[in-house]
């Protein structure tokens, strides 16, 4: 599933906070344009919605795949916010690696890969 990133900017500021908690990060994407970021500790489990995404490619398959990441990994990404992209897409390849994309005025695309951690 490829989904249309939301702001990177508020995305990163949510991933800071979860990063105190835990050092993994789950990312769960449906074909209704739906993108969630969850953690997991001993005693509590965090998520966060964006619904109503844009839908670059849709799996066949399932409704909703996922992948665990290293939270830290993700964050150096989130970091390119500060350089204003015109577009961000996130694909994602169920328990396998995300695939960030980002264009930046048409000049330079940055492709971002990240490899599935094991639980």
């Amino acid at each position: 599933i490829s989904l249309e990133m939301p702001q990177l900017k508020f995305m990163r500021n949510v991933v800071d906070k979860m990063k105190n908690h835990s050092p993994l990060l789950s990312l769960f994407a449906g074909n209704d344009g739906m993108l969630i970021l969850k953690i997991k500790t001993d005693t509590a489990a965090v998520a966060t919605y964006f619904p109503d995404l844009t839908i670059h490619q849709e799996s066949n398959l399932e409704e909703m795949v996922s992948v665990t990441l290293d939270i830290k990994k993700f964050l150096m990404f989130l970091s390119w916010e500060a350089v204003h992209p015109d577009e961000v897409r996130c694909s994602i390849v169920k328990e396998r690696l995300v695939y960030l994309y980002l264009n930046l005025n048409d000049n330079y695309k940055i492709h971002y890969f990240l490899p599935a951690m094991d639980m």
